[in-house]
């Protein structure tokens, strides 16, 4: 079975394997879960008493860690790949979660919404706690072209792009584009907005395995 989509919006990107991530060839990588674990401790320790990163004066591993920590936390997935976009900043990086390897890809314009429970606890002496509301978490479908096959591709993960309540702005979808004053949650508008600059003169047929 054969899905065909025709856009002249779509973005070629090019992307590196996170150093901790399965797809790695760091030396980092085989020991990469107890520094995952040790840093998410010492992270979720300092958010719990109000001491976030700031994301503006981070290093790019702290960043990368950060968006590690916020992809398994916020959209429950693995962080294997990230776009670090050339002429932004590194705040600007945003994390892919792929079933295959690869240094190139293919993001369509189709926003993917998660929505992510947010839970509050029942008592300050309670250990349950009860789903208060949910917040949305956008991604954008990520193809690959088949080696076997020119002009054929397969699904190969998803993009993410962040949320839009953040309270820290380099979370939210707008700040891949640098646009953090738009406030609006309407499928239609956001992809408009993301895409603005990704328009090509003529259409591209996707066919995706």
């Amino acid at each position: 079975m054969r899905m065909h989509i025709t856009t002249s919006r779509y973005r070629k990107i090019s992307i590196t394997p996170y150093e901790y991530g399965c797809y790695s060839l760091s030396k980092n990588h085989a020991h990469g879960n107890d520094f995952i674990m040790k840093e998410s401790d010492r992270i979720n320790s300092a958010r719990y008493n109000g001491d976030w990163t700031d994301m503006s004066t981070a290093d790019k591993n702290a960043v990368l860690l950060e968006w590690f920590l916020n992809t398994q936390s916020l959209a429950s997935a693995f962080m294997t790949h990230y776009h670090e976009p050339q002429d932004g900043s590194l705040t600007q990086i945003r994390p892919l979660t792929l079933t295959e390897d690869c240094e190139e890809c293919i993001v369509l314009p189709i926003l993917l919404e998660m929505y992510v429970p947010v839970h509050l606890q029942s008592g300050d002496n309670v250990s349950n706690f009860r789903i208060s509301d949910y917040e949305r978490r956008y991604c954008l479908p990520v193809l690959h072209e088949c080696s076997e096959a020119t002009g054929q591709y397969k699904a190969v993960g998803i993009y993410y792009i962040g949320d839009q309540t953040h309270f820290e702005p380099a979370f939210k979808w707008s700040h891949v584009i640098g646009r953090e004053s738009i406030n609006t949650d309407a499928s239609v508008e956001i992809i408009d907005i993301l895409f603005e600059n990704h328009s090509h003169d003529v259409a591209k047929k996707f066919i995706i395995k």
